[in-house]
């Protein structure tokens, strides 16, 4: 959001952070779960009205679209997460994302900047992680085999992976993430690059 976090107040969502996420969605066919604080400080209603009134359409919301409160006392969105997950029997790792600007599931949060919220390399890296592609994003498929040496080189670590391969923390231009040079048969740059990004 840009101004308050919080939907009583006049903020407002940042234009192309709901465009991204709407995009995630449409090309992976993620659907999205809110698991906002804002369910415990204004509740459900007034949560989902904000959402859909900045442009994140209906059709984009999974139809158990928010996550439970688990514990008034102490919110805690993992918990929340966890039940949500539990309640729907969703069991696979790998299947489902957060973003979020702090890492509330370790393993399963795309991280976004805390001041700028979700830019495209984020976008990029979750709809990698997702299984997905999109030209627009820059996003095309990679072998199975590419995938995990790079997975691997993390340590299993899907998340880092991809944040890897799109440059995320790296902020490389798009025509040189590790992404586009493997897409480009500049695998032994990749390679170099892997090795100094994992200290092997």
């Amino acid at each position: 959001m840009v101004g308050a976090a919080d939907p009583r107040r006049e903020g407002q969502f940042d234009a192309c952070a709901v465009a991204l996420v709407s995009r995630i969605c449409e090309v992976t066919g993620a659907r999205i779960v809110v698991a906002s604080s804002w369910r415990y400080t204004v509740g459900y209603k007034q949560t989902q009205m904000k959402l859909l009134e900045q442009g994140l359409p209906r059709t984009l919301f999974h139809e158990g679209w928010a996550c439970p409160m688990a514990r008034f006392s102490t919110p805690e969105k993992c918990d929340d997460i966890t039940l949500w997950l539990e309640e729907h029997g969703i069991t696979q790792t790998g299947s489902w994302l957060a973003l979020d600007d702090e890492d509330i599931v370790p393993g399963a949060t795309m991280t976004t900047d805390a001041l700028d919220g979700l830019g495209a390399r984020e976008a990029a890296a979750a709809v990698r992680y997702l299984g997905g592609a999109d030209a627009g994003l820059g996003v095309r498929a990679l072998s199975d085999s590419d995938m995990d040496l790079v997975r691997e080189s993390f340590s299993g670590n899907r998340i880092a992976a991809c944040r890897w391969l799109e440059g995320v923390d790296a902020r490389a231009p798009r025509s040189q993430r590790p992404a586009a040079l493997l897409t480009r048969d500049r695998r032994e740059e990749v390679l170099r690059q892997l090795a100094v990004a994992t200290g092997e």
